[in-house]
């Protein structure tokens, strides 16, 4: 049986295929990927909420839009 620690892993949605009527998502961390797909979009809910108490999502930038940049220093930029 394989263990894999995803806390703190990067989770991010996968788009459908068109010819292909899968649901899926990738996760990774330390480098390694992992794709999980699943055939009907409410499994897919249910991993995908339950993973995402302990990952970390990155379509943020999917989702929002930043409209300024609020400040700026020496290391990274607030938008």
């Amino acid at each position: 049986m394989t263990v894999i620690d995803l806390a703190y892993a990067r989770m991010k949605p996968l788009a459908p295929k068109k010819d292909d009527k899968t649901y899926g998502f990738s996760v990774v961390k330390n480098g390694a990927c992992f794709e999980l797909y699943f055939a009907d979009l409410w499994t897919f809910d249910d991993w995908f909420d339950a993973l995402k108490a302990v990952c970390v999502k990155t379509s943020f930038h999917d989702e929002y839009k930043a409209l300024k940049i609020l400040g700026e220093g020496s290391f990274a930029r607030v938008n």
